[in-house]
């Protein structure tokens, strides 16, 4: 469509003012590009691949501290809200495999018809005790209470103390992160948010929806509805994904979020790749084969 191809020419003239016509000049993106070398040298992977790889691992998932890419300092915030969202999703994850191992309930029925609905309603509960700004003593409080509530609904009965006791002391090992099971549910994520981002990316569009006719009268090239065919397959994928690794009850969290990288990142490789992305690469790839000649 022609305001998508004007928009992101737009984009790109408003980057090169900002920061210059020239790749060597950001900084931050070359640094972030350098941590993604063994990937850049992997003939198999190509460009995109592992710039969406390295998007996830080295950007989303990253453990220290570094610079934002220039690249994307447009998507910062969204990045950040991304970032807090998985936090809370592995969160709580960790906090139902806890309590479906300590109650004995196997956790694979919250997606029958029977469960779902309720699964939803405490699920909920939790992530907004998580993301609400409480003292932790407060936060242990009020899920484990969550967690308890969320127990006893599923199996229709009274918990004893020894089962309750139980369920507050996992509640708190995972608030404090020092589960093993949080550890686990954090490497899973990342597979998840993997798949996402990397999910061919002429499948997956960069937008939401666009109307099947402007107001000109002028037809799309691309209709909403073969828009929302195209993520319709996306959030089947990435269901399929995260149920396989054990986020039952929180798939439909996890398509929003994993939805929202997938279009950062293509957006992202739409935009750069030409003009910044290909240069460093180069640049890149000549320094390590200069060095290992």
């Amino acid at each position: 469509p022609i305001i998508k191809t004007n928009g992101v020419s737009y984009e790109r003239s408003r980057f090169n003012h900002k920061y210059g016509p020239s790749a060597q000049n950001l900084l931050a993106t070359k640094a972030w590009m350098e941590r993604l070398k063994p990937d850049l040298m992997d003939c198999s992977l190509g460009l995109p691949a592992a710039l969406r790889k390295g998007f996830v691992d080295e950007l989303l998932f990253v453990k220290e501290r570094i610079s934002m890419p220039e690249i994307l300092c447009l998507d910062a915030a969204r990045i950040s809200s991304i970032r807090e969202r998985a936090q809370k999703i592995v969160l709580t994850s960790s906090l139902l495999l806890l309590m479906c191992n300590i109650i004995s309930f196997p956790i694979s029925r919250f997606e029958s018809k029977d469960l779902i609905g309720k699964v939803k309603v405490y699920k909920d509960t939790i992530l907004r005790l998580l993301r609400s700004y409480v003292s932790f003593e407060d936060a242990c409080v009020k899920s484990s209470d969550a967690i308890l509530s969320f127990a006893e609904a599923i199996i229709g009965e009274k918990l004893d103390d020894v089962m309750c006791q139980k369920l507050s002391e996992a509640t708190e090992s995972v608030l404090r992160g020092v589960d093993p099971v949080l550890s686990l549910m954090d490497k899973r994520i990342k597979d998840v948010f993997r798949s996402a981002c990397t999910l061919n990316a002429k499948d997956i569009p960069s937008y939401e929806r666009l109307p099947l006719q402007m107001r000109s009268g002028v037809s799309t090239s691309q209709s909403s509805e073969s828009i929302n065919v195209a993520k319709q397959k996306f959030c089947t994928e990435v269901s399929s994904r995260a149920l396989k690794l054990g986020f039952y009850g929180l798939t439909d969290d996890l398509v929003e979020v994993t939805y929202d990288a997938n279009k950062i990142i293509n957006h992202c490789i739409q935009v750069h790749q030409e003009i910044v992305l290909l240069p460093l690469a180069d640049v890149i790839r000549s320094k390590v084969d200069a060095s290992s000649n």
